[in-house]
């Protein structure tokens, strides 16, 4: 337990020093700058709440990391609205999306599935491929099949259906 204490410690003290450090080099930055058209400054309470959001934004994506594990794959719920396929980040896996997935199902959309490829590889053409594998798995017959990427997954679903076309996509 006490390790598990330590290492929450000496997250939340990078956590702080990291975007501590950001927002000491933007205020400088800003300084140096002429004055904006802002009807009125942002004080010093405007500041510090924007730093503890970017803190516990920051905090939420790095906890979902460990969540991707136990969550399963696909996910069906009563909708049908059609199959969707999440594909994350570079740098993140499928717990970053979680809340997406929650928020498609409550929408009617069934199932949802996430496709995660390996991360610190980054070859698009494999993950694209494998990505294919997974849409011919899923796909329901003639139903149109939704494809929604975060940032490099954005690259993969992009090169998948240009290198292979899927009438359903």
């Amino acid at each position: 337990m006490h390790v598990i204490r330590n290492i929450a410690l000496v997250f939340a003290l990078l956590l702080l020093i990291v975007n501590g450090s950001l927002y000491i080099w933007r205020a400088r930055l800003i300084r140096t700058r002429p004055a904006c058209d802002a009807i009125e400054r942002l004080g010093a309470w405007h500041a510090m709440s924007a730093f503890a959001k970017e803190c516990i934004a920051l905090a939420a994506v790095v906890l979902t990391i460990p969540l991707a594990r136990s969550l399963p794959r696909c996910r069906s719920g009563h909708g049908l609205l059609g199959p969707v396929i999440l594909v994350h980040t570079w740098g993140l896996n499928p717990g970053s999306l979680w809340c997406l997935r929650r928020r498609l199902l409550r929408d009617g959309w069934s199932p949802v599935c996430f496709f995660h490829y390996r991360m610190l590889s980054a070859n698009v053409e494999r993950a694209a491929e494998a990505l294919r594998q997974m849409i011919q798995a899923v796909a329901l017959g003639n139903q149109p099949l939704t494809l929604i990427g975060h940032g490099v997954g954005g690259l993969v679903v992009r090169y998948c259906v240009r290198r292979y076309p899927i009438p359903t996509v």
